[in-house]
């Protein structure tokens, strides 16, 4: 069952990439990553505010999380480029995150019906897109491409890592296995690999489509990090 799930949204995503390349080459190149960008603005922060309702918190703490989900990475990746924040230059992002907050909080009984798949696939989405913001930021600032690298790692996944320290556990994506970070990592090492050699926007497109797929593999449990044994309790 797993692997027929895993074909239908293999083929879906073929017919989707194909479809938006055609539409992309009528586009500006980051037009689609933009509004990609607002779409993880607001899965993240809807993870945010479920993870605030587990831990029993109010409206603030949920606003909080959301915020520190949905902004945290980018956030952290424009101190360490020198540059102001993208939310402080562009505040749909905030509207996006209060809105995103306040529908969950008062639908959060429904919130919590959502299969936990179709929530990691939008998940996946919006770290496919996150992953190469960072990376084009850091590359656009001239940045080597280690660091480019590791901006857009940072920007997929520093938000959920300080989200999970708010609520006082270690960060998720360092000790499930899940191919998370990773995903992250090779993403963004093709798109700058390939750089020199195709046109922006079908760069930018293979290399989502790839983020997407690696991490789509690891949510039906095709790939997973290597770990230490588990110990004996």
């Amino acid at each position: 069952m797993i692997k027929i799930y895993f074909a239908f949204y293999t083929n879906l995503g073929c017919i989707f990439i194909l479809s938006l390349i055609h539409a992309i080459s009528f586009m500006t190149e980051f037009i689609y990553l933009t509004y990609l960008d607002y779409f993880g603005t607001i899965v993240f922060a809807l993870s945010g505010v479920m993870v605030a309702s587990r831990n029993d918190m109010d409206f603030f703490g949920a606003l909080v999380l959301a915020t520190a989900t949905a902004i945290g990475g980018g956030t952290l990746r424009d101190i360490l480029l020198d540059v102001p924040s993208f939310w402080m230059l562009e505040t749909l992002y905030l509207y996006l995150i209060l809105a995103t907050t306040i529908i969950a909080f008062a639908g959060i009984h429904f919130i919590d019906r959502i299969p936990r798949l179709h929530v990691e696939i939008a998940d996946a989405i919006g770290l496919a897109s996150f992953t190469l913001i960072g990376t084009i930021k850091a590359d656009m600032a001239g940045m080597a491409a280690p660091v480019c690298i590791i901006m857009g790692i940072m920007t997929g996944v520093a938000g959920g890592a300080i989200r999970d320290v708010l609520t006082g556990r270690p960060p998720t994506v360092l000790k499930e296995r899940s191919f998370y970070a990773t995903a992250c990592f090779i993403g963004s090492l093709v798109f700058l690999l390939l750089q020199p050699y195709l046109a922006l926007y079908i760069n930018l497109v293979l290399s989502w489509l790839l983020t997407l797929s690696l991490r789509m593999a690891a949510i039906y449990g095709l790939l997973n990090v290597p770990g230490f044994p588990q110990r004996p309790s």
